[in-house]
């Protein structure tokens, strides 16, 4: 039982055509393997507390973003800094795509680096997939 109907069908507890913010967390662990983010999570319950198969599809399509983000940010990050400095991301063009010209490569970073500290972080990366898609 791994399709969301299915999924959404066992854990709408007295079949009641909805699920519960916990219903809806519960699903989404049990189709993802992983929890919501606690900033997913309340922002779920600050919108409603009836939630239907569509809510859980976005919520499940929104979780698998994340995981995504996750892998290519962990990818990057090497030296498990928890961000990436531009002379990290310069090295690691160095390694993969040495003839990238360093001006396309700034360009990259400051587009990645959407508050402009100089860092990208996980929520960067996020904010890139989550608009790519």
């Amino acid at each position: 039982m791994k399709s969301n109907r299915e999924a959404f069908e066992y854990f709408d507890e007295g079949q009641k055509g909805y699920l519960t913010s916990h219903e809806l967390k519960c699903c989404v662990l049990y189709l993802t393997g992983t929890k919501l983010s606690k900033i997913s999570a309340r922002r779920l319950r600050e919108v409603k507390k009836e939630f239907g198969f569509q809510d859980l599809t976005k919520a499940v399509e929104s979780q698998k973003k994340e995981d995504q983000a996750t892998e290519i940010f962990n990818a990057l990050d090497i030296n498990q800094q928890g961000y990436l400095t531009f002379e990290d991301f310069s090295t690691l063009c160095d390694t993969h795509a040495k003839h990238m010209k360093t001006e396309l490569r700034e360009t990259i970073f400051k587009e990645v680096d959407a508050n402009e500290d100089g860092i990208v972080t996980l929520r960067d990366i996020q904010k890139i997939v989550k608009s790519s898609q």
